[in-house]
């Protein structure tokens, strides 16, 4: 991908986070965004139809950020499946318990069903990605994927909503990790 485009990317997703840290989600326009950045409209209108079309990149680009544990293994009997659950879901309780105000803005909004939908959908692809699940060749494994997002997203909330803090990060993770585990490895 050209530098300059990376740049853009860059710019617009760290101006989203700092203004969606301020600000709902519907107070936040394309033009405030765009000055946030310090890009053009027409920069940003190049490469995203609208906010919401938007609001998916980011989510995925912090999806991809989240499972970057580097290649890998050819043989999945090689892989340590729970650690890998432990260090991605240690790493997006990290990303929420460092910007705090951004998630309790994203659940004040009145926006949330939707952009909760766009989370979970991002979940169950960060699952069927990291446990090589094809759709179309197993839509019972894919199955298993979307719930366990849906499972995970609402886990998640309920520990945002009820405690958060870094000293029970460890006690959700262990939570989380083994539900996740007796679905996909059912």
């Amino acid at each position: 991908m050209d530098l300059r485009i990376q740049k853009t990317y860059r710019a617009l997703n760290s101006a989203f986070t700092e203004l969606l840290s301020r600000s709902p989600y519907e107070k936040i326009s394309v033009a405030a965004l765009c000055d946030e950045a310090m890009i053009r409209r027409t920069t940003f209108y190049k490469h995203f139809r609208d906010k919401n079309d938007f609001f998916a990149f980011y989510i995925d680009s912090l999806r991809a950020t989240i499972l970057d544990l580097g290649p890998l293994p050819a043989d999945r009997s090689e892989r340590d499946f729970a650690a890998e659950r432990h260090e991605i879901l240690h790493r997006l309780t990290g990303i929420l318990l460092r910007n705090g105000s951004l998630m309790d803005n994203i659940l004040n909004s009145s926006m949330f069903g939707t952009m909760s939908s766009v989370i979970c959908d991002a979940v169950a692809d960060a699952l069927r990605e990291r446990n090589g699940i094809d759709p179309a060749e197993n839509p019972q494994e894919s199955s298993a994927a979307e719930f366990a997002a849906g499972g995970t997203v609402r886990l998640l909330l309920n520990w945002w909503g009820s405690e958060h803090a870094a000293e029970t990060e460890d006690a959700f993770v262990e939570e989380a990790s083994g539900l996740l585990g007796q679905i996909m490895e059912a």
